[in-house]
């Protein structure tokens, strides 16, 4: 064991007790650098996690729930910078409090790849973690950030870290605290007596414990099959958490308005129903379900299944850092990258999950007949070929399978040859996430 060292304290310096949250403004500032698109318009209400600002590259996305107020210059990185004004509705705190949380291994791995975890995520895809470690404690004396975490949401750590224990079936959990830390030892012995797989580890206050390294050294513990994560990532974490839930949320939200406004939002029925005589369409457990939204992975999954590519030879691992190799959506987001129908938002991510718009649509259709759309009005070719009138496209900005069932039907009536593979699809409605 290594001879470490006790820093001495100046017992006249003392913490305030109390902890104060800048978590929810209520005004955000969202920059619009130079070749990005502002996506809405002013009055627009926005979601948490709803991309806001984007370019062909990067998406920039509201943390907040709230209204867009308009736009506004601010100094950013000594530069003038205009940026989209974002009013905080609180919406969403009402949500998160009220919510189950359900998580799984997939999203949680997924979600924490997303969110500048990578090597977490990794980590648990990648290792049999028998110990989970959180790391209560700082080393430097004055400084107690993960203390007061610990303190703060001893009740929401204590759930999330129940969760990991089940859904990774790791052996064992513990909270590292200092045995000098009166505060949270106290609350957590009267708290984790109905969580059997939680322990308590009480660490000597010495000069580098905090430190992963020394503190798994410290514990007799291997660092191939323990994952140590500090109080204050863990939080964070549960707010990703949070927004795992939030977005199966706002998606039936999202999708509830155009069921209370079904004018608003064309359901193509009849043409969904004469495709589904010919024997075209199927349905699934919801009937047609044809105001439910199509993400990027189902829509290209549908695409590759449609146009006989399903069965093509491709790579056993992921191309993309945001779809883990053994996700049932794998193998359809590298066939189409191999066949060139779609490559992808950048920084080798897919962006699975977002829902797709028309105009998208809209590209991975042209690209697989070899031309080379602007993925942002790729839409309009459909106007200006006569598929759809620019009105029904305006209303296309949430793509639901109706609307996928109207392009199909009218290129069926138009005897628009070179959708012929794309009336195939009659497989390809029952997709199901594995």
């Amino acid at each position: 064991m290594r001879k470490l060292i006790k820093l001495e304290k100046k017992l006249n310096i003392l913490f305030d007790n109390d902890i104060y949250e800048y978590l929810n403004p209520d005004y955000v500032y969202l920059p619009i650098y130079d070749g990005f698109e502002l996506l809405k318009k002013q009055d627009d209400k926005v979601l948490i996690n709803e991309i806001v600002v984007e370019n062909k590259l990067n998406k920039i996305k509201s943390p907040i729930s709230g209204v867009i107020k308009g736009t506004t210059f601010l100094n950013i990185y000594n530069k003038k910078t205009k940026c989209v004004v974002i009013e905080n509705t609180y919406e969403e705190k009402e949500k998160i409090n009220n919510k189950n949380v359900t998580l799984t291994r997939a999203n949680i791995i997924s979600t924490l790849s997303e969110n500048n975890y990578l090597s977490f995520a990794k980590i648990l895809e990648n290792k049999n973690i028998k110990n989970l470690i959180i790391n209560g404690m700082e080393d430097e004396p004055y400084i107690q950030n993960n203390p007061f975490i610990l303190k703060k949401y001893a009740n929401k750590l204590l759930k999330l870290i129940d969760d990991f224990v089940n859904i990774f079936q790791i052996d064992n959990a513990f909270i590292s605290i200092k045995s000098n830390d009166t505060d949270n030892i106290n609350l957590f012995l009267s708290k984790i007596g109905t969580y059997p797989k939680i322990n308590l580890s009480l660490i000597n206050d010495y000069y580098l414990l905090a430190q992963d390294y020394f503190l798994l050294e410290n514990m007799n513990l291997s660092n191939e099959d323990s994952l140590v994560i500090s109080a204050s990532d863990l939080y964070k974490i549960y707010n990703i958490a949070d927004i795992i839930s939030l977005q199966e949320e706002q998606n039936k939200d999202e999708l509830g308005k155009y069921y209370k406004e079904p004018q608003t939002k064309p359901t193509y029925e009849t043409e969904a129903e004469s495709l589904q005589a010919d024997g075209l369409l199927k349905g699934n457990e919801n009937g047609l379900d044809l105001l439910k939204p199509l993400t990027r992975i189902e829509a290209t999954a549908i695409l590759v299944r449609a146009m006989g590519y399903e069965d093509a030879q491709t790579s056993g691992t992921s191309y993309f850092a945001d779809i883990q190799s053994d996700n049932w959506g794998a193998k359809y987001a590298n066939i189409a990258k191999d066949k060139g129908i779609a490559t992808g938002v950048g920084d080798d991510k897919f962006a699975p999950n977002d829902a797709i718009t028309a105009s998208q649509f809209a590209t991975l259709i042209l690209r697989n007949m070899g031309e080379s759309p602007d993925w942002q009005t790729a839409i309009n070719t459909f106007v200006e070929r006569g598929l759809i009138t620019s009105e029904q496209a305006e209303k296309m900005d949430l793509f639901t399978r109706g609307d996928m069932a109207k392009i199909i039907f009218e290129a069926k009536q138009k005897n628009m040859f070179w959708w012929i593979d794309l009336f195939l699809i009659y497989n390809s409605w029952n997709i199901k996430s594995k």
